[in-house]
């Protein structure tokens, strides 16, 4: 009988530590969340100084911003160095990968190399073309769309601003997160309004 009174009290001690845990990590993401909001908000009052600056409609602006955004990723992954027409690639296994990606001879796996300026993975670009555009493309297919700067852009903008969560799947993304946490939902609130 004194084992399960020492049972119970731990229970009990145990589930009030977790209950105030839990209460303080929603705290968190609720502050957390008001500071986005304040942030988004204040980054919307600037740039609306802009657009009445430059004379720029409502379009003319989520045009440029998601230009803007494109090209700073662009910027960060593969540099400003590229001539037109040449061919940018890297070595970039996934850790779990890095042991079938150093096999010599073969086929190697598509998940080894990031190609074109924006340095998309195929799989990824596989896996976005049938997500938002419903089509099924080959790897070679992936591969044309990767190493076209056009339609990499189209397809790295339409992942950023429709996909929650979709500028993630650049890591230098991380690199500055306050800046895409901004500007992502400041552009899809335009969206918004411009669609009212």
């Amino acid at each position: 009988m004194k084992k399960v009174k020492i049972v119970l009290y731990i229970s009990i001690i145990l589930a009030s530590i977790y209950a105030g845990y839990a209460y303080s990590q929603q705290q968190a993401r609720v502050t957390y969340q008001r500071e986005m909001d304040k942030a988004v908000e204040q980054t919307a009052a600037e740039y609306e100084v802009q657009i009445q600056e430059k004379e720029l409609s409502l379009e003319e602006t989520i045009v440029n911003l998601k230009e803007e955004v494109v090209a700073r990723i662009i910027r960060e992954e593969s540099g400003s160095g590229h001539k037109e027409g040449e061919l940018l690639y890297a070595h970039d296994p996934q850790k779990a990968k890095r042991g079938t990606c150093a096999r010599i001879g073969g086929k190697r796996d598509i998940n080894c190399d990031s190609w074109g300026i924006l340095m998309f993975k195929l799989p990824t670009i596989i896996f976005y073309y049938k997500t938002l555009y419903g089509q099924e493309i080959s790897e070679k297919e992936a591969l044309l769309i990767a190493i076209d700067d056009e339609k990499a852009k189209e397809l790295a903008s339409d992942i950023i601003f429709e996909v929650e969560g979709g500028v993630w799947n650049w890591s230098v993304a991380y690199n500055d997160p306050e800046y895409y946490a901004h500007i992502i939902p400041f552009v899809r609130s335009l969206e918004e309004k411009l669609s009212k």
